[in-house]
């Protein structure tokens, strides 16, 4: 009598969050922000790949020093009715708050640990004073 076995296994990608610690050292600035607009579109030297830029109004600055309002670029995005989606970026939406790491790039900004580098913040109230608190955790 013949033998069959079956094998179900799930072969799924697993990443470790960035702690707030090493977010803490990596980003220049700690900023409290409202996206105002996301627009994608092709990323260029990379064909087929999409990329979003985030601009954002800075309403706090909670760690060092930003401007009123900064944009950033996260992989992954809509163009043209085709979407990208991209695990380790954060998609961001218009109008929504975030506590955001961010360190110089060039000219602009970067934002640090992918999505681990953009926790929103509900505009509830207690919100913003609750996502202060446990960024106070890495010593700022």
């Amino acid at each position: 009598m013949p033998l069959f076995a079956s094998l179900v296994g799930t072969a799924e990608a697993t990443r470790a969050p960035v702690s707030l610690g090493s977010l803490c050292a990596e980003a220049t600035a700690v900023v409290v922000a409202e996206v105002t607009t996301t627009e994608g579109r092709w990323q260029s030297g990379e064909r087929g790949s999409i990329e979003t830029l985030v601009s954002v109004a800075v309403s706090r600055s909670v760690r060092g020093a930003a401007p009123p309002s900064l944009g950033f670029v996260v992989p992954g995005g809509s163009v043209n009715g085709i979407t990208q989606t991209i695990s380790e970026a954060p998609r961001f939406r218009t109008d929504a708050r975030y506590l955001l790491f961010l360190a110089p790039a060039g000219a602009g900004w970067r934002l640090v640990g992918g999505v681990d580098g953009a926790r929103p913040v509900p505009w509830g109230e207690g919100e913003l004073e609750r996502a202060l608190a446990d960024f106070g955790a890495c010593g700022a």
